[in-house]
């Protein structure tokens, strides 16, 4: 968790808001009485600017000593965002506003205060703004200001009550649109313009987000669904409510973020580049000669090499077809028995007389193939999963399946986390989730428009260090980091780390 500016309180400076450029020259004069920063006001998390080497200069909390068994407060910033049914996130596009309005935007919005909602009421806006005057566009002196990540609903019910309320719609802070350096001015460009729509083009704004987007469905089922398809995504409304959708984007919007966390860690600690996710790759998948056409067989070659993984893991069992419990962590087990490739096969009408088929059929027995082949391992509590499966799939098309040649999940699997790391490389269970993500961009239909996060998701994972990729990376053990803060009373510089590599530390 990052922040970009902290509430800053000693006696170097009036207390307010400083950046990290500012906390940071303030520090390496040495002065003992530089003060503490601060998350906000609350000033219930104490953070510290980070002037770092592998990515732009932020704040972060101080990290968590190995001893320390107490649970730490949350901000209340943060706490009351969350409360609503968002997300971290909110809270400082929420600051950054309130921050834009009080000081730059002052002036232009003529701003004479800015107030937050009481409370926590899902009817409440998250700021209101009191002018001198009324606002161009507007038909009262207060304005109302929310900012939407996930609830939808709760921006209807806003929206109802207050008609001079602005929407800041908020799911596309993500990297494929800003980096850490611009995300100021990326917020205040989206106050300016919604203060410059008239009231037909703010409605007309609002209605432009009345449809549907998708992102591919790994841990919700609705068992009265029974087309693998509808099975296999899951469609979100602009008024969606239904809680369980709603976290499983939350828990996407997570892996999201542990996704640019891996790849902070593979170029940031020495030796591990090679594990960056960029590295998953889509190959060509030959089969094993069980059918004459070549994307036949690929995809009874692959059912096939399913089946021989889980008949591997219930070997032990005395019962062959006795179903196999896996799962992934945060979504539950699932029953894993082999697919019957073959009784599948058998119900697709000449399919083993192919040479006797002319081009029509053989794309209709191909396209049932495809369904049946899908059909078989699509997420459901009841049936094999498959993480990776073939994409590409059609006539005279080359069935391609997502690969791991670096080895990555074998190195996690294995991988033992140090206390206090700042990165830290996916777990197994999250490395498996990634795998069905990015190979469900590919094998999908009609998985369009695509969630915001999930494009996300799918960009991070190989563009998310694109700007840090050719700086060269000096990397240290915590322990040695901790020293080295003693020392200096503050974060090292990068021409002090490289003299400390060369000639050690005292």
């Amino acid at each position: 968790m990052e922040w970009r500016r902290a509430w800053y309180e000693g006696s170097l400076r009036p207390q307010d808001w400083i950046d990290v450029d500012d906390a940071i020259d303030l520090r390496s004069t040495g002065n003992t009485k530089a003060g503490d920063t601060y998350c906000c006001q609350c000033k219930k998390v104490r953070i510290s600017p980070v002037n770092s080497i592998t990515r732009a200069r932020h704040f972060r909390r101080h990290r968590k000593s190995p001893n320390e068994k107490i649970s730490r407060k949350s901000c209340t910033h943060i706490s009351k965002s969350e409360s609503l049914g968002e997300t971290w996130k909110h809270s400082q596009v929420v600051e950054e506003i309130r921050y834009y309005l009080e000081n730059d935007g002052k002036d232009m919005h003529d701003v004479s205060r800015v107030e937050s909602s009481k409370g926590v009421s899902h009817e409440e806006p998250d700021l209101i703004i009191l002018h001198n005057k009324t606002p161009t566009n507007f038909s009262d002196k207060k304005t109302r200001i929310l900012v939407r990540f996930f609830n939808w609903r709760r921006q209807r019910e806003v929206i109802s009550k207050y008609p001079n309320c602005i929407v800041i719609e908020a799911h596309r802070w993500q990297s494929t649109e800003i980096n850490d350096n611009n995300f100021g001015d990326y917020i205040r460009k989206k106050v300016d313009r919604a203060y410059s729509m008239g009231p037909e083009e703010r409605q007309t704004f609002l209605e432009n987000f009345r449809h549907s987007t998708f992102f591919p469905n790994l841990g919700f089922w609705d068992e009265g669904l029974n087309k693998s398809n509808l099975q296999r995504k899951i469609e979100i409304k602009y008024n969606e409510t239904d809680e369980k959708i709603i976290e499983e984007l939350r828990l996407l919007g997570k892996l999201q973020e542990r996704v640019k966390e891996h790849n902070m860690w593979s170029i940031s600690v020495l030796g591990m580049h090679k594990y960056h996710l960029k590295n998953l790759k889509f190959e060509e998948f030959i089969g094993t000669s069980l059918h004459i056409d070549g994307v036949i067989d690929a995809m009874l070659s692959h059912g096939e090499s399913i089946n021989s993984k889980i008949n591997n893991q219930i070997e032990s069992k005395t019962k062959t077809n006795v179903p196999l419990k896996w799962g992934l962590k945060g979504i539950g087990k699932f029953s894993i028995v082999p697919i019957d490739v073959f009784t599948i096969a058998a119900e697709i009408p000449g399919l083993w007389e192919w040479e006797q088929l002319n081009d029509k059929q053989k794309k209709k027995c191909i396209s049932t193939a495809k369904s049946k082949y899908y059909k078989s391992i699509a997420p459901h509590k009841s049936i094999p999963f498959c993480t990776t499966p073939l994409v590409n799939i059609g006539f005279n098309l080359t069935p391609r399946v997502l690969t791991d040649p670096n080895n990555i999940l074998g190195f996690i699997s294995t991988y033992i986390r140090e206390s206090n790391e700042e990165f830290a490389p996916l777990t197994k269970e999250e490395f498996y989730q990634v795998e069905f993500y990015v190979s469900a961009e590919r094998w999908m239909n009609g998985l369009t428009p695509h969630h915001p996060i999930y494009d996300s998701l799918i960009h991070d994972r190989v563009h998310s260090t694109d700007i840090y990729d050719k700086k060269q990376v000096i990397s240290i053990p915590y322990s040695i980091h901790e020293k080295l803060i003693q020392k200096f009373g503050r974060e090292p510089t990068e021409t002090e780390l490289k003299d400390i590599l060369e000639k050690g530390i005292n």
